[in-house]
């Protein structure tokens, strides 16, 4: 970020060490990680779905 300013969202459906990985990509540079959508079968999905497009809105508008 402090050599070529970019927003990066990681979006990750990983499991088990998800805490430590998620701290280190945001210390490695990353604003946000988000949980990757399920499939459509998911009742989860459409939420998800719409936090992932709600933050890469907001992350797009960061300088």
């Amino acid at each position: 970020m402090q050599q070529r300013p970019t927003p990066i969202v990681l979006f990750s459906s990983s499991t088990g060490d998800a805490e430590q990985r998620t701290m280190a990509a945001l210390t490695a540079g990353a604003l946000a990680v988000v949980r990757k959508p399920s499939g459509p079968a998911d009742s989860a999905s459409a939420a998800d779905r719409d936090h992932l497009i709600r933050t890469l809105r907001l992350m797009a508008g960061v300088k």
